[in-house]
């Protein structure tokens, strides 16, 4: 009968070996290099229950921790293993608690037996089984927890294929960005029943990608603050991170749940690059299993190659199609997209900075590009993720909004321009006096078409700037 060898080498790799022999399941541990006989083949070692093994056995401080998984009556077995080095298990001892546990595998459920290393708890669930070997001295409370480790391992593993579907062919389609992390998101909410929040790095800083579980919605698309523990995990100046406080509450504050909880938040990285990161916690708050966030960090190691192959995607093709002193996308884009929408609501915006020119020829070229990336800057803080901004000339911005109004559009203006006034702006030490003139238009309020609303908001910006500037006008309304 074909067997499944598997050995767990310290410092080393794991292997995976077809073998002949007797009725069992061999594992082995092994120091230094393995020769692989003819045939085998090496295994991902983040696609099999290392380090949850070694956590369990360890935090059990046990003698040592089995699993054992496959398919009916012995097909397709697969077993794993941690010993403690001092507990010194003979071979002979060896495979009879692994036959042991292979007899107990197609028995739902949990138990225990004493044996002459200690005792041996165990807990098997659709053909998996997973054992713990306590020392001789323990409690109830140690039986206890370790059948619910136990089951948590085996809810695990039976969930693996989840981390396999992350771990999808690199030749595949390249997804969105935002569509993996919402796949994420959801993963890590199933694994750990947790709430989920996804950010992921881009130019202005890390932004909510996805969020899941009961998690607030209203954090999609927010900028989170560099200076904040999720922004610091994010850029990498933290690799994980455990805080008490309420869910994100600097960002935005969940009406639906009240009181502090633990968020635990780990890093996203590819070849060593920052992209992101994740945090989740429990509400109410409680302990999460070790084993569970093995899983998750396996989960994080598939996506992130997943996530730098969209997010070098997505550059690409902004770089093809934005302003590079400001970032924003530029007057085609923006113009795409009116297209595209046909006969959809909104408003837009089109704002031009005052006395632009005599802020060139005082301070000089550098000080006018310095202060156009600053009006950038007070746009995307002010906008909504949906909404579009461009750089579409010149001096000259406009921000699309989605189903707006007139009212709804000058209220979003005037919330811009007085951020951009009264924001302190020096060059070199030279303080100057920002303002900014916007002009507002909807349709269908101010035209039935969106051919026009940008002439429609032209105008009225240039009544703007004829009114005494730093103000913003609306065009009339369609009579």
């Amino acid at each position: 009968m074909a067997l499944l060898a598997l050995g767990l080498w310290r410092g080393g790799w794991w292997a995976i070996a077809a073998a002949v022999g007797g009725g069992g399941l061999a594992l082995a541990s092994r120091n230094g290099v393995v020769r692989l006989p003819p045939g085998a083949r090496r295994v991902t070692p983040h696609l099999l229950p290392d380090p949850a093994i070694d956590w369990l056995r360890q935090s059990h401080q046990a003698l040592g921790a089995w699993a054992i998984e496959g398919g009916p009556h012995g097909s397709g077995l697969a077993g794993y293993h941690s010993l403690d080095p001092a507990a010194k298990f003979t071979d002979s001892r060896l495979r009879h608690i692994e036959h042991r546990l292979m007899e107990l595998r197609d028995r739902d459920g949990g138990g225990g037996e004493r044996l002459e290393e200690g005792t041996l708890v165990f807990e098997a669930l659709s053909g998996f089984v997973a054992g713990l070997m306590l020392s001789p001295i323990h409690t109830p409370g140690d039986l206890e927890r370790a059948h619910k480790d136990l089951r948590y391992l085996l809810d695990g593993l039976t969930r693996r294929p989840i981390i396999h579907q992350m771990a999808q062919d690199q030749a595949a389609p390249v997804e969105a960005s935002r569509s993996i992390a919402l796949r994420l998101a959801y993963h890590i909410e199933r694994v750990l029943e947790v709430h989920v929040v996804v950010a992921l790095l881009e130019p202005a800083g890390a932004r909510v990608a996805a969020v899941a579980g009961g998690a607030d919605m209203r954090l999609v698309g927010t900028l989170l603050p560099d200076e904040g523990p999720l922004g610091r995990v994010a850029h990498g100046s933290a690799r994980s991170m455990q805080v008490q406080g309420e869910a994100l509450a600097d960002l935005v504050s969940d009406r639906r749940q009240h009181g502090r909880t633990q968020i635990t938040m780990l890093h996203l990285q590819d070849q060593g690059e920052p992209i992101g990161a994740v945090a989740f916690w429990r509400f109410p708050s409680g302990p999460l299993p070790g084993t569970a966030l093995a899983e998750v960090k396996e989960i994080l190691h598939q996506s992130e190659p997943r996530f730098r192959a969209a997010m070098m995607m997505e550059k690409d093709r902004k770089d093809a199609s934005t302003d590079h002193l400001t970032g924003l996308p530029d007057r085609k884009v923006l113009e795409r997209r009116l297209k595209r929408l046909g006969q959809a609501t909104g408003a837009i915006i089109i704002a031009d900075l005052d006395r632009f020119k005599s802020l060139n020829d005082t301070l000089g070229h550098p000080a006018g590009d310095a202060a156009l990336v600053h009006f950038a800057n007070t746009i995307n803080h002010v906008v909504r993720e949906t909404d579009q901004a461009a750089r579409i000339g010149g001096e000259e911005f406009a921000v699309w909004l989605p189903e707006a109004d007139v009212p709804s559009a000058l209220m979003v203006a005037n919330r811009i321009r007085e951020r951009f006034a009264s924001s302190s702006w020096d060059w070199q030490g030279r303080s100057w006096a920002l303002s900014a003139s916007f002009g507002v238009a909807a349709c269908p309020e101010s035209t039935r078409s969106l051919d026009n609303l940008m002439a429609r908001a032209d105008a009225a910006l240039l009544q703007a700037k004829k009114a005494g500037r730093n103000r913003a006008v609306a065009a009339p309304s369609q009579s």
